[in-house]
């Protein structure tokens, strides 16, 4: 092929391309056998919908400013989940062609005298679709629609989207910001007691700030969920006619600044109910269930505050190490460790000894438990301070330090000076990088936490997994020595006739497997030596274990202490007068 005859091809292509491109000619939907209904448009595209049942009043929603409102048979915002479903059904909707005629005997026919449903579909750019709903096809699971000038075939959910009630087509959520959407919350509610309480919450880099009622941290995970339950508020009905409005303050006012702009709401509580005014929507009145209430403004609310002093999620599986520090002049320093939750507490201050499980764990209840029953004010609402020494927050303060598996450095808490209120024991404490900012806790979790060292000691004395075979005693102030052991089938002690046995009883029933009834700080002077001690031994005098016993007043239990241990312990009333009978 020439220049000549390639450039005339290309010439020809061009043509044809310019003719495709601006040719906008359709086949027309009377010759169409199938086809969307919507033309392949999406109903969330358009202006206006209006539809009618029979013996219905009509449903109009437009578009606004603000989203699709529904303008007929009331004005308010539209449910974003039940909208979405219309606007699935009707997008996804395909026409298909059927043998009815459109005439008077066909629409009768296809149930069209009167109509099922009647719509009205506008879009911006004119194009409006008219659209009458019949009755179901023969064989079921689709409806006949008449538009177009012509009689169709479409799936069911174009009618059955459309059967939804005026009040459950109304939006729903108090709140238009979402969540990820706000960057502050201030809910101020009334107490119980009379007295209001503010809590205001401000978003920034690192996560969540309390600005009220004191500036400080805020716990991330409890802060989003106050901040969710707060916006995610539903209303359960909108109350018909005229609304009284009680004329004493709201119980709680909510303020919620987001990237959909600020919203105020104020809510009464009435027999059960919490009713209030929804923001932007001409003050439309609503009801939502109290269940709702405690929800949201008892339970997130206390987990907020719960979170305040110690912003752990769960004491029992994050924390890891427990630092309880008596003040100046008191008792030992007390150190808990674990290397995770897998594995068990032991004492490393002031002594290394395994660490009693009940004990740490009634520790952590107590930390669990240390949570913020009320603000301490001054004076004309002047927060109080650490420094001032009616609260005891000074130099013989208990402190008490947590961290977790996922922290460095410790979270401390001051405990100070107890007080009471309307009945109640309390103590004041505030956390040690928030010296400016004083609490009341409740006395009980305080006092367990200010607990001595020696509650956290293992009790367990002695553990063998051997038998005892011999017994040997020996006391310091007169050097006498007594050895029991077993010979053949019976306990003797040597050097004496007779058996025994009571002492091979006393040695595998309790002495293998000695469990103490309370430690005892054998580091004193009065300690220094044992009044006699107690081996326990195979039959060869192999030594299994040693011990110390210290005998201090007849009247007194005996003090044991195993030789390589730091601590010692009261034995009960029963073993006392055992091993003391090991001398008659």
């Amino acid at each position: 092929m020439g220049l000549r005859g390639l450039f005339v091809l290309l010439l020809l292509v061009g043509a044809l391309v310019g003719v495709l491109f601006l040719t906008d000619e359709k086949p027309k939907a009377t010759d169409t056998a199938a086809m969307s209904v919507l033309d392949g448009r999406s109903l969330g595209e358009c202006k206006r919908i209006w539809w009618q049942f029979p013996d219905h009043q009509p449903v109009e929603i437009t578009r606004t400013e603000k989203g699709f409102s529904m303008t007929e048979p009331l004005v308010d915002l539209v449910s974003p989940g039940y909208w979405k479903q219309i606007v699935d059904a009707w997008t996804s909707a395909q026409l298909h062609s059927t043998p009815i005629a459109d005439d008077e005997e066909g629409r009768k026919r296809a149930g069209f005298a009167p109509p099922a449903l009647a719509l009205v579909i506008e879009y911006p750019d004119g194009r409006r679709y008219d659209v009458e709903v019949g009755e179901p096809g023969p064989l079921g699971g689709t409806r006949f629609l008449r538009m177009h000038g012509k009689i169709w075939e479409a799936g069911e959910a174009v009618f059955e989207s459309m059967r939804v009630g005026i009040d459950d087509m109304r939006d729903r959520s108090v709140f238009r910001n979402p969540p990820s959407a706000v960057g502050e919350l201030r809910v101020d509610r009334r107490l119980p007691d009379g007295k209001r309480e503010v809590i205001q919450l401000a978003r920034d880099k690192t996560g969540w700030r309390l600005l009220a009622p004191r500036p400080g941290r805020a716990d991330t995970g409890p802060a989003q969920r106050f901040l969710t339950a707060i916006t995610t508020l539903r209303v359960d009905d909108f109350p018909r006619g005229l609304v009284r409005w009680p004329e004493d303050d709201p119980a709680i006012v909510i303020e919620v600044k987001g990237a959909l702009g600020a919203e105020t709401v104020r809510l009464w509580e009435r027999d059960g109910q919490v009713f209030g005014r929804l923001p932007g929507r001409g003050d439309l009145a609503f009801v939502s269930d109290n269940r709702q209430y405690s929800q949201v403004f008892v339970n997130a609310f206390d987990e907020l505050r719960a979170r305040i002093l110690f912003p752990v999620a769960n004491v029992y599986q994050d924390v890891v190490e427990i630092v309880v520090d008596p003040g100046v002049g008191r008792d030992k320093r007390t150190r808990l460790l674990r290397d995770g939750i897998a594995n068990d507490w032991r004492l490393v201050e002031p002594v290394e000894i395994p660490a009693d499980v009940t004990a740490c764990n009634d520790l952590l209840q107590a930390v669990n438990n240390l949570q913020v029953v009320e603000f301490v004010d001054e004076e004309g609402g002047k927060a109080a301070s650490a420094e001032d020494p009616r609260y005891g927050l000074g130099p013989t303060r208990v402190s008490v330090g947590v961290r977790t598996e996922q922290s460095k450095d410790l979270t401390t808490l001051w405990l100070g000076a107890a007080v009471e209120r309307d009945g109640t024991p309390l103590v004041y404490a505030c956390r040690s990088d928030e010296a400016e900012s004083v609490v009341l806790v409740g006395s009980k979790p305080a006092e367990m936490a200010r607990r001595s060292w020696l509650a956290y000691c293992t009790s367990k004395i002695v553990r063998l997994t051997v038998p005892i075979e011999q017994v040997v005693l020996a006391r310091r102030a007169t050097a006498e020595q007594r050895v029991f052991q077993r010979e053949k089938d019976h306990w003797v002690l040597k050097g004496v006739e007779g058996s025994r046995d009571d002492v091979g009883e006393l040695a595998n029933d309790e002495l293998r497997d000695l469990v103490g009834k309370r430690a005892i700080d054998v580091s004193g002077d009065e300690y220094r030596s044992a009044d006699w001690t107690l081996d326990l031994a195979r039959s060869d005098g192999d030594k299994l274990i040693s011990l110390r016993i210290f005998d201090r007043a007849p009247d007194a239990p005996l003090v044991v202490q195993v030789t390589t241990s730091p601590v010692g312990y009261e034995v009960g009333p029963r073993l006392d007068g055992e091993l003391r009978r090991l001398w008659k």
